[in-house]
């Protein structure tokens, strides 16, 4: 069985070569682990691709922070580890 990694990233390109040389290499090529690269872009609701939110300053803002949330399940017979992304 081998380590899933799964990176999150806005620049999933600057992992590639990193991960490509040295021991990550030699780790993924023995099978001992395995890298997966997730462009957060890919799931912007918007047309533009716009990941970041606007700035607010003082008070908090339940709605933007109920936006965000993220959410981390356990599936008990695999494993992993799924985070959700509640809207």
């Amino acid at each position: 069985m081998s380590l899933r990694i799964d990176i999150l990233t806005l620049f999933p390109e600057m992992f590639a070569p990193i991960l490509g040389t040295s021991i990550p290499k030699r780790a993924a090529e023995k099978g001992l682990v395995e890298y997966r690269l997730t462009n957060i872009r890919d799931f912007a609701a918007d047309a533009h691709k716009s990941v970041d939110d606007r700035p607010f300053v003082g008070l908090r803002q339940p709605d933007a922070e109920r936006r965000h949330e993220i959410e981390i399940r356990t599936i008990p017979r695999q494993r992993e580890h799924k985070i959700i992304r509640q809207p």
